[in-house]
């Protein structure tokens, strides 16, 4: 079978190869109707790319050196310019798509919408202006977000559910999955009341993702003691040692090493009267026992969605968003101990 090439939809359509080529990659230049009509020439032709052509040209374009590298922007929209960077997770997330970038061959720059004098028609025209190749958008400092960008000119995506609206491309930590290990593990290690506390604002940032892998995890062992979660936005000492003192759990699964703190000065002895799984483990010493996010991985990840995209000229909001989310992985630690007469298996 002979295959069909550009050159061939290109003479049919009395057009430039060049022509073909831009149009089957949906480019800006080239006018939608003739993008449609070229298409369905190319479909009723029979025209299948060649995925190790493509491949190469996505490599030539990476690796032949410019003048002006391709640039990546990473838009973050906290309350100042370097607020992310406090939380750690967050600081990661960064360096492992700095890093990606960089790899690949991109620049990659650090931009705040929340510069004093800017409007969102002014970041329009700046991120069009100086042609960023795409759009990373950070997690943001709260859940539910919205973004008035002119997303139809922008090849971008999104790290984590925080920003609902548009509905972009999204790579993110997959904290439903971190919840089941850290309660499988407590449950393997003879755990029975097994407490959950977080401020509400975290866990909204994720789309409820940490209590809806709870209550899942509460639902298949319904033979367990079942121990109210404290989500709130009263976040405080006093109110987890109430919490903490009226429901009595002999492990805390939380993302708050606060909470580590607070059981101790009520008097009790970590691991030695209650445990406690930290949800978002960096501490790879074995200090703390917890699940560990791959954070950088996430960044790095981002990346090589975008860098896709960007190499298909895929640009705007996608109808069918799709989502990546990356699994964590058990961390062990001095915080939990196996109780006696526990089940010896582990999740």
């Amino acid at each position: 079978m002979v295959r069909v090439t550009l050159r061939d939809i290109a003479r049919e359509a009395g057009v430039h190869v060049t022509t073909v080529s831009l149009a089957l990659r949906n480019h800006a230049s080239i006018p939608v109707a003739t993008q449609e009509r070229i298409r369905e020439l190319a479909e009723k032709m029979g025209y299948r790319p060649d995925p190790m052509l493509a491949a190469l040209c996505a490599y030539r374009r990476v690796a032949k050196p410019v003048a002006d590298p391709p640039t990546i922007a990473y838009l973050t929209e906290w309350p100042t310019r370097e607020a992310w960077r406090e939380e750690e997770a967050h600081a990661r997330i960064y360096e492992g798509a700095c890093a990606r970038a960089k790899q690949l061959g991109y620049l990659f720059q650090h931009l705040w919408l929340g510069e004093p004098g800017m409007t969102t028609a002014r970041w329009n025209k700046i991120l069009w202006t100086r042609n960023f190749s795409g759009l990373i958008i950070a997690p943001l400092p709260v859940g539910r977000g919205h973004s008035r960008l002119d997303w139809e000119r922008f090849t971008a995506i999104r790290i984590d559910p925080s920003m609902v609206w548009p509905r972009l491309h999204s790579v993110g930590n997959n904290q439903y999955r971190c919840m089941q290990i850290a309660f499988r593990e407590a449950l393997g290690r003879g755990y029975h009341r097994i407490g959950f506390a977080i401020k509400k604002l975290n866990n909204e940032r994720v789309d409820l993702l940490w209590s809806a892998g709870l209550l899942a995890e509460q639902s298949r062992h319904r033979n367990k003691e079942i121990i109210p979660m404290l989500i709130t936005s009263q976040w405080g000492a006093d109110a987890f040692k109430e919490w903490f003192l009226r429901y009595c759990p002999d492990v805390v699964l939380s993302t708050q090493l606060k909470a580590l703190t607070w059981i101790k000065e009520l008097g009790f002895r970590v691991p030695e009267d209650v445990g406690f799984i930290d949800l978002d483990c960096m501490d790879a010493t074995g200090a703390r026992a917890g699940v560990c996010q791959n954070h950088a991985d996430v960044g790095a990840v981002s990346v090589d969605v975008l860098t896709r995209m960007i190499q298909q000229n895929e640009r705007g909001i996608p109808p069918i968003p799709q989502t990546i989310y990356l699994d964590g992985a058990w961390v062990d630690g001095k915080t939990v101990k196996a109780i006696p007469g526990a089940s010896k298996r582990l999740a």
